[in-house]
C-alpha cells in the first residue's frame, strides 16, 4: 500500500514542469552548494522558488510576457541575485541581455570579478556595464531598464507582489500553524497541487489557489478522484476548504479547460458558518458528490443551510450519529515459527507490548484479526453512511468486510468508509495488522545468540549486548482498539 502511495504521487509529481516565481542565482563563488530548499524569509510561505548555477544562467536565452524561460521550459518572474559585489563578466553580460528582453532582476550593483586572469580589463567591462544598469550609486533603485527591470532594496515578495504575482497558495484562516506544505506542477490541460500536512494532529484550513478551472480531490494513498464541491473562485484564483488528517496528503486537481459545474459557496449549520468560515463545527461537515448525486453528511445534528453559485438555497436537516462499540472476543492468529500459539483468543484488544508472554510482548510480523458482528436490519438505509473506526492500530491494517478488501490504514485515524460493504444481520470482519522489526530485535538482545530469530547488518557481533536498540522501548502493536461502527445521517442536497 506504501509503495502504491509513493507510485502515484511519484507518477504525478513527473508531470508538466513544477511552478517557481522565483529563480536565485547561486553566484560563482567556490564551493557553491545548495540547501534542503526551505521557506526563504525574503520570499515567505505561498511562493516557490528554484537555485541557478551560472552554467544554467547562461544558456537563458528567451524571456516571454515578462518571465524568463530555461531551455527546459521552466519560467520564473523574478531572477534575484546574491548578495555580495563579485560576479563573472558573462554573468552580467547575460543579465543586461534578459533586462533588454523585459526580464525582472533584483539584487546588488556588482564590482568586482572572479579570478586574475586579465581581471584589471574585464572590471573595467564590468563596472562600466554595472554603472549603465544600476547608476553610479548603489542606493536603493526600481527602475526600468529595456523592456524589462532592476531592482535592489526590496526582498523577493514584496517585488512580486507589486507586480501583482500573488502567492501560489495561501491559508486565509486556521487557530494555528497549519503546517502545511506543497509542491505545484502544471501541465498543458491541467495544474496539479500536491498538498500535506506535516503535523501529528489533524488540520482544518481554507486554501486559496492562484489556479483556476474545475477542481477535483486526488487521493494517493486510494487512488480514489473527487470532484470538489465547496469551493469559490475569483479572478485571483479558487478557494477550498480542506481537513487534513495527521500527516495526510492529498492532490488538487484543476482542469484548466473544463466547465465550472454548480458548487456549493456557503454553508451554515444551526446558524452558525461552516464555510466560508472555518468553524469548529466544520470538522465534522463532509460534503462529497458521487456522479450526479451531492450529499450532506454532518456529525451535529440540527438546520443546515447551503448555497449554490447561482445563489440557489436549500436547507436539510441532520439527526445525530450513532457510535456501535463492537465488543466481545476476537479470533487472533498469528505466524507460526516465532514462539507465539498461533491461534488465541483475546476477550478483549490490547497492546501486544501488554502482554506477560514475551514472545508475544514482543512479537514483529503480522497478525489476523477476525470477528463477526451483527447489524439491526432496520438501522441500513439509504439515508446513512457507515465509517469503521479501528481505533489505535500499530502500526498498519489491511481490512477486509464480508470477504471484500476495504483497502489499506496507514495513518491514524484508522478509519474506513463501508457504506458499500455493510450489511443486515450478520458480517464478517476482518483486520490484518503489522508492526515493524523494532520489538523483535529488541527481544533477540535478551537471547543468547543461537535463539535469535533475526540479523542485522547494523551490527556483526555476536553480542546482544553491542547491539544499538537494547535499551529501547517495544512500541505499541497490534489492534489496540477500541473498535466502533459510526453511523452518520446523510442527505442529498442537489440543487
Amino acid at each position: 500500500a506504501f509503495n502504491q502511495y509513493l507510485a502515484r504521487c511519484g507518477a504525478m509529481l513527473m508531470q508538466g514542469h513544477f511552478v517557481a516565481d522565483v529563480a536565485y542565482y547561486k553566484g560563482g563563488h567556490i564551493p557553491n552548494f545548495s540547501t534542503t530548499k526551505y521557506i526563504r524569509p525574503d520570499l515567505g510561505f505561498g511562493y516557490d522558488y528554484d537555485d541557478l548555477n551560472t552554467e544554467i544562467l547562461l544558456q537563458i536565452t528567451e524571456v516571454k510576457n515578462g518571465r524568463i524561460v530555461l531551455p527546459s521550459g521552466m519560467a520564473y518572474e523574478l531572477l534575484v541575485l546574491p548578495e555580495g559585489d563579485q560576479m563573472e563578466l558573462a554573468v552580467l553580460q547575460k543579465i543586461e541581455e534578459l533586462l533588454q528582453k523585459g526580464a525582472t532582476v533584483s539584487g546588488p550593483k556588482p564590482s568586482r570579478t572572479y579570478g586574475l586572469a586579465d581581471y584589471q580589463e574585464k572590471e573595467r567591462q564590468l563596472n562600466e556595464l554595472a554603472d549603465k544598469i544600476w547608476g553610479k550609486s548603489p542606493r536603493k533603485i526600481d527602475k526600468e531598464y529595456g523592456q524589462g527591470r532592476i531592482i535592489y532594496g526590496k526582498t523577493a515578495r514584496e517585488v512580486l507582489e507589486q507586480a501583482q504575482v500573488f502567492p501560489d497558495l495561501q491559508v486565509l484562516d486556521g487557530k494555528r500553524d497549519p503546517h502545511i506544505d506543497f509542491i505545484h506542477r502544471t501541465t498543458a490541460a491541467k495544474d496539479l497541487y500536491f498538498i500535506r500536512n506535516t503535523d501529528s494532529l489533524s488540520t482544518r484550513v481554507k486554501l486559496k489557489f492562484r489556479a483556476k478551472g474545475v477542481p477535483e480531490f486526488w487521493h494517493p494513498e486510494s487512488g480514489n478522484m473527487q470532484p470538489v464541491v465547496v469551493f469559490r473562485q475569483d479572478k485571483t484564483g479558487t478557494i477550498i476548504p480542506l481537513q487534513l488528517d495527521p500527516f495526510a496528503s492529498v492532490f488538487l486537481v484543476f482542469d484548466k479547460a473544463g466547465t465550472v459545474p454548480d458548487h456549493i459557496t456557503v454553508i451554515t449549520t444551526n446558524g452558525e458558518p461552516v464555510y466560508p468560515a472555518i468553524s469548529d463545527v466544520a470538522e465534522g461537515v463532509l460534503v462529497r458528490k458521487d456522479e450526479q448525486r451531492i450529499t450532506l453528511t454532518g456529525d451535529v445534528s440540527g438546520a443546515y443551510s447551503v448555497e449554490f453559485d447561482d445563489g440557489e438555497k436549500v436547507s436539510v436537516s441532520i439527526d445525530d450519529q450513532v457510535v456501535h462499540a463492537i465488543e466481545g472476543s476476537w479470533q487472533v492468529r498469528y505466524p507460526a515459527g516465532w514462539g507465539v500459539a498461533t491461534d488465541q483468543t483475546f476477550d478483549t484488544l490490547s497492546d501486544w507490548t501488554s502482554f506477560a508472554d514475551p514472545d508475544l510482548k514482543y512479537f514483529s510480523g503480522i497478525a489476523t484479526y477476525r470477528k463477526t458482528f451483527t447489524v439491526e436490519p432496520e438501522s441500513i438505509d439509504h439515508t446513512s453512511s457507515w465509517v469503521l473506526d479501528l481505533g489505535s492500530v500499530g502500526e498498519v491494517a489491511t481490512v477486509y468486510l464480508n470477504g471484500t478488501a476495504l483497502g489499506h490504514s496507514i495513518f491514524p485515524p484508522h478509519k474506513l468508509e463501508i457504506t458499500d460493504r455493510l450489511k443486515p444481520g450478520e458480517n464478517f470482519l476482518v483486520i490484518e495488522v503489522a508492526n515493524t522489526w523494532k520489538n523483535r530485535l529488541i527481544r533477540d538482545t535478551q537471547l543468547p545468540f543461537d535463539q535469535q530469530l533475526t540479523q542485522s547488518n547494523l551490527s556483526n557481533s555476536k553480542d546482544p549486548q553491542d547491539r544499538p536498540w537494547k535499551d529501547m522501548t517495544p512500541s505499541a502493536s497490534g489492534l489496540i482498539g477500541p473498535v466502533k461502527l459510526i453511523k452518520r445521517h446523510q442527505t442529498e442536497i442537489n440543487p
